[in-house]
């Protein structure tokens, strides 16, 4: 899944799962389960670099949930290009 078609939080949460995990990578079904999965033992392991090409599509198509997410993020300690 490419962030350029995310128009939804939850898909958003696939979306960066596949990134950090790889195809198929679990990431949470909402933002809650995401932070767990960022805090957890298992993928990537914080701080790392997360590019997020087409980002400013993103905020558009989620509205309120891209500030959202960006703060889960920012608090897990995931920068982004």
């Amino acid at each position: 899944m490419r962030f350029r078609r995310v128009r939804a939080s939850a898909a958003s949460s696939c979306a960066i799962g596949e990134a950090v995990n790889g195809p198929g990578g679990h990431f949470g079904r909402n933002l809650s389960a995401s932070a767990d999965c960022l805090g957890g033992d298992f993928g990537a392991t914080a701080p790392f670099t997360l590019n997020w090409r087409y980002s400013s599509q993103s905020c558009e198509r989620l509205k309120g949930d891209f500030g959202k997410i960006m703060d889960v993020l920012s608090h897990c300690d995931v920068r982004l290009l």
